[in-house]
């Protein structure tokens, strides 16, 4: 797999949903080093991302997003104080057996889930307090 700066990546995605959405995104690197083998799809993956948590955060929500790199692989975790991540998107993002499609799941969720699965990428979702929720993407570099 080809090497990619995840900060860029990450960066990427959220400038385009900046400028789409007109929310201001926290953006924050909890590594120096931010090198990891992944694929560039990863960036379609984290904007739809990105725009389902603005979604979610609504109009007082707030959004933000971190990533680090850490003995070869990288994390980005995208959370929102806005509308937890129902059961079933999180069940969309988190099995990686087979595809999972989901009749109320926006196109860029079902996507997203997509490139997860085909990447080899873990995902993780948890619900925070007193409400939103983080999603954490693990990218394994092989």
């Amino acid at each position: 797999r080809p090497t990619h700066n995840l900060e860029a990546l990450t960066s990427a995605a959220v400038d385009r949903v900046e400028q789409k959405t007109c929310v201001s995104i926290t953006q924050r690197t909890d590594s120096e080093v931010s090198h990891i083998n992944c694929q560039p799809t990863l960036r379609v993956a984290i904007t739809h991302l990105l725009y389902d948590a603005v979604d979610r955060a609504g109009d007082s929500g707030d959004v933000s997003i971190t990533t680090a790199v850490t003995e070869g692989a990288g994390s980005v975790t995208i959370t929102n104080t806005g509308e937890e991540l129902s059961e079933t998107h999180t069940k969309l993002l988190t099995t990686q057996s087979e595809p999972v499609t989901t009749p109320h799941a926006s196109v860029g969720l079902q996507l997203a889930s997509m490139i997860v699965a085909d990447n080899d990428i873990s995902a993780e979702v948890q619900q925070n307090s007193p409400t939103g929720s983080s999603i954490r993407l693990i990218v394994n570099s092989h």
